[in-house]
């Protein structure tokens, strides 16, 4: 076991083959569900507002909440780079806490713009979201890829996925429900950002359940890891060094990528819909991303498919599928009907079918795709290691460069490019991106990291994968050693 004297103390101490219940204050799935629900109550209700596009607003203020957004991801970004060594000096609870703070003050200013008080606001908001909100998403990233086994991460990433998704449904259907009679191109009513703020004020009260991940047990009894602090010095040096890391550079394409999109998918959706047909495909933009988070955690924890490795290339695959076709029915629609966003906002309504149906599913699936493509990321970082503080620097840096390509893209969207030309940059770097991930799996991703990190205790689960492992491994290289003796005495016979 690689593991430091205290935890092995403690794992001795611990009676054998306990079996405790998951439903415990202390057990690692319960505190990810906690995560789960401030992420419902927090970016679950802001991303409801995002994908109205223009925060919900008239089509003409894109461009200040598109400024807004771009000063959000910058810092965002910044934060998230940071975030990993932060939660690893403060802790998950602090940092979640502080992280959730952001979302309040951001739907309180569009709000305020909603009132015609000015659009500083809007930015300053902004700022103070970006700061916080990549504490916030690190910390989601460290627990739900420290906390589980290695055969549960794709179910622990998921959990926190849906009931953040379940947020947004819980908005879009708020706005769905005052917008259905509105067929104009007009905003939502105040009362929604006030509604959205009482949830994402209680966001903050839910975060300070948290407990310390030392006090965290698995169903047989054993701790996770150590999770004691490092030296500042010596965590922004390791901070830097993960910077480096080959397989973190080969996936950095795909985090830069992955959100890309969402400033054109809520621009067109602004542009092209109504008010309350927004509002529909909003509702089941969301409602698809449960089912896409569902999808692609099932693929990466099923033994179906035999080892992890294989597990990896099966949701590559399946990634590839999704986004694909996804991308190329998008193309293909801007193309084909002309679309130019210069023009006049079309306004279409639902009972346009024959102008409705098409954007409107295409529009839903990349609500599949969101979950998809990017939980398939985390969980693919999260095969590279089981150490707390790494997996910690790893979200952050996941985090981070994620925002800053958010940031670029809607940055590029403040000045009207036209969709088709954002459509096929985003769709290419996000296929060359996971073609790159393909090959980290291929370099780095092993069947299991247990028994080779100090400092992580091996669950009760996995200790006879680890003595086979190790019995290979003391296999090969016994057979090695005698090869060179072999080649050695050859040579001395010459």
């Amino acid at each position: 076991m690689a593991t430091t004297k205290d935890e092995v103390a403690v794992v001795e101490a611990q009676p054998q083959h306990q079996r405790l219940s998951t439903w415990r204050y202390n057990s690692p799935f319960v505190q990810t569900i906690i995560v789960g629900f401030v992420l419902f109550c927090n970016p679950g209700t802001y991303l409801a507002i995002t994908g109205l596009g223009a925060g919900g607003k008239q089509p003409q203020l894109i461009g200040i909440v598109n400024k807004a957004n771009v000063v959000l991801y910058c810092l965002f970004g910044a934060s998230g780079i940071l975030g990993g060594s932060i939660i690893n000096k403060i802790g998950p609870r602090w940092a979640l806490m502080i992280g959730a703070t952001g979302y309040p003050m951001y739907a309180g200013s569009l709000w305020w713009i909603d009132k015609a008080q000015g659009s500083w606001f809007v930015v300053f908001g902004g700022a103070w979201l970006g700061l916080s909100a990549g504490l916030l998403w690190s910390t989601q990233g460290y627990i739900t890829t420290c906390y589980p086994t290695e055969a549960e991460k794709g179910k622990y990433i998921a959990t926190s996925w849906v009931l953040n998704a379940m947020g947004s449904v819980v908005g879009a259907a708020i706005v769905l429900g005052v917008t259905i009679n509105n067929t104009s191109v007009s905003g939502v009513p105040s009362s929604v950002y006030i509604i959205f703020i009482c949830l994402e004020c209680a966001g903050l009260l839910i975060a300070g359940l948290l407990l310390d991940p030392s006090k965290l047990r698995r169903n047989d009894g054993r701790p996770i890891a150590s999770f004691t602090p490092l030296p500042w010095y010596q965590e922004l040096k390791a901070l830097g060094l993960t910077m480096l890391e080959p397989k973190m550079a080969l996936i950095t394409l795909s985090i830069y990528s992955s959100e890309m999109y969402l400033s054109l998918t809520g621009a067109f959706n602004a542009w092209y819909f109504n008010a309350r047909t927004r509002s529909l495909a909003n509702f089941c933009y969301w409602i698809f991303q449960v089912l896409g988070a569902l999808a692609i955690a099932w693929i990466c924890d099923a033994k179906i498919f035999g080892s992890r490795r294989r597990r990896a290339f099966a949701a590559g695959a399946f990634v590839a599928f999704v986004i694909g076709g996804t991308w190329i029915a998008m193309i293909s629609f801007l193309s084909v009907n002309d679309i130019n966003r210069s023009q006049t906002p079309r306004a279409v309504d639902w009972t346009e079918t024959s102008k409705f149906a098409g954007p409107f599913v295409i529009y839903i699936l990349f609500g599949a795709c969101y979950p998809i493509f990017q939980n398939f990321h985390h969980w693919t970082y999260s095969t590279f290691s089981n150490e707390p503080h790494v997996l910690g620097r790893y979200s952050g840096y996941f985090k981070g460069f994620q925002a800053f390509g958010t940031a670029t893209a809607f940055g590029i969207d403040t000045h009207g490019v036209q969709f088709i030309r954002e459509a096929g940059a985003y769709f290419g770097m996000m296929i060359v991106g996971l073609g790159l991930t393909m090959v980290a799996i291929y370099l780095y991703t092993t069947d299991t990291k247990y028994g080779q990190e100090e400092g992580v205790v091996i669950p009760e689960a996995f200790e006879d994968v680890v003595e086979e492992h190790e019995h290979d491994h003391d296999h090969d290289h016994a057979h090695d050693k005698a090869v060179d003796q072999s080649e050695s005495a050859g040579s001395q016979k010459e």
